[in-house]
């Protein structure tokens, strides 16, 4: 009797630390959104991807509109269900043959998001895009694994669900929409303290620990 459920608890403990390391393993990527004080949130984006996948678009659900960034390379715009399948970086003049953003990720608005939310703050970064061959080329470099970049900014609170997406190897041109080449990863994002509030609360329980500290009784030595 004891041996079977013996037995029981050690499949359970696979099937448990199993699960743990396959999500895990399908982790890529992750975002944490940081308040500035000044009604704006900064995302940092970590590339968490153990291989190849290199990070070129970032999109998140807003409460706000009016994303910015000050990454060189790198474009913001604010969209919708109807801006998805306009030209990206529209209505800039310029940018009349770009891909939609539906052609780039390979994906619909409901498939990015299935809740289909009112908004999104987009950012991706700038591409060359030879209409001709359908390919898309960086001059600038992606987001590859193990590296984080923060600097990419909204008006609006934290909380809310990322999706990151990028080809498998960025340094060559790939057809946008591929499947076998765009990759995609979708989470929630971490809300952090904005570094004032984070500063504030370090600096009270240091002093909190100090007044324990201080009314702990100090047994002397006997002579």
């Amino acid at each position: 009797m004891r041996t079977g459920f013996l037995l029981q608890l050690i499949a359970a403990a696979i099937l448990t630390f199993g699960s743990a390391a396959t999500l895990q393993a399908a982790a890529k990527a992750s975002v944490t959104e940081t308040p500035q004080g000044d009604g704006t949130t900064e995302y940092t984006v970590n590339n968490d991807a153990s291989n190849t996948f290199d990070i070129a678009i970032i999109l998140s659900t807003t409460t706000g509109g009016s994303p910015t960034t000050t990454n060189a390379n790198w474009t913001a715009e604010a969209l919708n269900a109807n801006l998805w399948d306009a030209p990206m970086g529209f209505p800039a003049i310029s940018e009349p043959t770009n891909p939609t953003w539906a052609a780039y990720t390979g994906l619909s608005y409901t498939q990015a998001y299935p809740t289909g939310p009112i908004g999104l703050n987009g950012y991706f970064l700038d591409y060359t895009f030879n209409s001709g061959a359908d390919t898309i080329s960086f001059p600038g470099q992606p987001l590859i694994p193990g590296a984080s970049l923060g600097g990419f900014f909204f008006p609006g609170n934290p909380a809310s669900t990322f999706l990151v997406v990028g080809p498998t190897d960025g340094t060559t041109t790939f057809t946008p929409g591929d499947p076998t080449v765009v990759m995609n990863f979708s989470g929630d994002s971490t809300d952090l303290p904005e570094p004032a509030s984070f500063g504030l609360a370090t600096f009270a329980v240091c002093g909190l620990a100090l007044r324990r500290r201080r009314r702990e009784p100090f047994d002397h030595p006997l002579a």
